[in-house]
């Protein structure tokens, strides 16, 4: 459909005839959180089997439509080895799935895309040198379509003992325990994703889960009762994308902590910078490439970060210099 020669794109009969679009599921919708991660494989599966909604078999057919049929032509390629773009896995027997291309293995493509991206939006803004600006009128420089899908709403760190335990926006928790393997337990407070050291996701619920997570479900239920009771919501009034059975939720990829602030670097590409001081926070998007600045009274501002090379709040400015050194330091750390 791409080819540049037109007389090598197939017609429209030849891509209703391809397998893309007469086999696998085909759910009604999708959601949000696609733009950042793909999709569960597991129940997009069930999806189709639930709604019962068949692939684009049915079209416009008449005596007045040329049957005629251009192949899609095929070209041989060499075995590849595998890469972190790559489509996403099918799920493995006993509700596993192999790491894709937002996982947590391998090093490389998505991972440093995203703090490469980051780094050169941010140099960008930087060496523009934006004159100091205070918006008047702050609704017509933010761009709240811009908000990013997942952001750490609490955290408590016992790296001492277990690991970090963190509450993303949609109450959805997660622990990194020392051992590098994580459990996530989705905002339905039932179904619970381990990811093992090997990376590969493991898929089970509160109920009915493996002997040997025992200890792991025990402490996440710990992390939760914690952030549950005693922490506050950043963005408790914001309102979050909407989440169904197809959301893959994005995981805690590596976090450091400074003098300044604690940075948080989730799978989908966002980071996210806690300020000790006045309790600020910074949260980075490559993909909507925009930034979203919480203030000490907890509001919500997202700029997109073309828009303040035409002039940017002085303390924002200055923490975004400061997030510019901590991607260089996000990159260094070990996958």
């Amino acid at each position: 459909m791409l080819q540049p020669d037109p007389e090598r794109r197939p017609n429209v009969e030849a891509i209703f005839q391809d397998e893309f679009m007469t086999s696998g599921p085909l759910p009604s919708r999708l959601p949000t959180s696609c733009l950042t991660m793909e999709p569960r494989n597991d129940t997009l599966n069930a999806t189709l089997t639930v709604n019962g909604r068949k692939p684009l078999l049915e079209r416009n057919e008449g005596p007045e439509i040329e049957p005629k049929v251009t192949p899609i032509r095929s070209t041989e390629k060499e075995a590849k080895p595998a890469q972190r773009l790559e489509p996403q896995q099918p799920a493995l027997p006993g509700g596993s799935q192999k790491p894709t291309a937002e996982g947590l293995a391998s090093e490389g493509a998505p991972q440093k895309a995203h703090l490469d991206e980051l780094k050169h939006l941010l140099t960008r803004l930087i060496n523009a040198c934006p004159r100091e600006l205070h918006f008047e009128r702050p609704d017509e420089a933010e761009d709240p379509a811009s908000v990013p899908v997942f952001w750490l709403s609490k955290w408590v760190d016992y790296t001492d003992k277990y690991g970090l335990g963190y509450q993303l926006c949609d109450n959805s928790i997660g622990v990194v325990f020392n051992d590098n393997t994580r459990v996530i337990l989705l905002s339905n407070g039932q179904s619970l994703t381990y990811v093992d050291e090997d990376c590969i996701e493991h898929y089970h619920t509160l109920e009915e889960y493996p002997p040997s997570l025992e200890k792991k479900v025990t402490l996440l239920n710990y992390f939760c009762t914690y952030m549950r009771q005693y922490l506050l919501a950043t963005g408790a009034d914001v309102s979050p994308r909407e989440c169904d059975n197809l959301v893959r939720l994005p995981c805690l990829r590596a976090w450091l902590r400074t003098r300044s602030a604690i940075a948080f670097y989730l799978t989908n590409g966002t980071v996210q910078l806690n300020f000790f001081q006045g309790h600020t926070k910074l949260i980075l998007c490559p993909l909507m490439a925009a930034v979203t600045y919480v203030d000490n009274s907890r509001a919500f501002h997202t700029y997109r970060l073309e828009t303040l090379h035409n002039g940017c709040p002085p303390e924002l400015l200055s923490q975004l210099k400061y997030a510019r050194t901590i991607l260089d330091r996000l990159a260094r750390m070990p996958s």
